[in-house]
């Protein structure tokens, strides 16, 4: 019953407990038709899939990361965009809602660097989201730290060269990006980076370490009409240029 359901979800969420990197969360998302509050973990050792405590917001296009011991889940879509946050706690196995950000936003990214978390990006059927929105668990609220110079929604990020990088995305309907930017938290700066060889929509965007060289890695995600992309490119940091690498290099 669970394999049926994880493979017909579409638009969910997916992450993992940051000191329990064998549990990956499914959660939210929707079959095609009907927005669910489902949420799985899959254990990557034993293979099995547990039905956990529902989200109380029924969403798709949300997004989410692991802070403090806890899942943070943010924004999405149910009939509007939405700015409400809900947070799991894995010991008491439940969800509660958090401070909701200041900005409703779907196919952002909810990111942690250096012990804070941040909102970044996304789209709120408007226009899409400039506004960067740092968590502060003293008063427990979202504030606005930075903008995004050109916000985009459905990107791939991670941390690179101490710095948060951002690649591909989109910036409009029909506007794929293969652009890559990196943002100094300290000085608010963004400096650009050199673009991938194509445009990808909701790319995974990795940072692996070979020879005791940090490498920054993208994979997968979709081209404009949303057909699956299936090659991985990866940055040389020495000639500055991205190459297209064979799957079979990484594993």
């Amino acid at each position: 019953m669970y394999k049926r359901e994880i493979i017909h979800r579409q638009q969910h969420r997916a992450t993992r407990m940051k000191h329990s990197p064998l549990q990956i969360y499914i959660i939210g998302g929707s079959d095609g038709a009907v927005r669910s509050s489902s949420v799985y973990s899959f254990d990557t050792i034993s293979r099995q899939l547990t039905q956990e405590a529902n989200i109380q917001t029924r969403r798709t296009r949300a997004f989410g990361a692991t802070y403090d011991g806890k899942i943070f889940l943010a924004g999405g879509y149910l009939e509007d965009y939405l700015c409400s946050v809900e947070i799991y706690d894995p010991e008491k196995k439940s969800w509660t809602f958090g401070p909701s950000l200041k900005h409703a936003r779907a196919d952002g990214a909810l990111f942690v660097f250096q012990n804070e978390l941040y909102a970044i990006g996304g789209y709120n059927g408007n226009k899409y989201v400039a506004e960067i929105e740092r968590y502060n668990p003293n008063s427990k609220c979202w504030e606005i730290y930075d903008r995004m110079p050109k916000p985009r929604a459905g990107f791939g990020i991670a941390t690179y060269k101490g710095k948060i990088a951002i690649a591909g995305g989109w910036d409009s309907a029909t506007n794929s990006l293969n652009t890559v930017i990196c943002y100094d938290t300290v000085n608010k700066e963004w400096t650009i980076m050199p673009s991938m060889c194509e445009p990808r929509k909701m790319p995974t965007l990795v940072t692996t370490n070979e020879n005791g060289e940090e490498l920054l890695v993208v994979a997968g995600g979709y081209k404009e009409r949303w057909t699956a992309i299936e090659s991985i490119e990866r940055y040389d940091s020495q000639e500055r240029t991205w190459y297209m690498k064979d799957l079979g290099s990484f594993v």
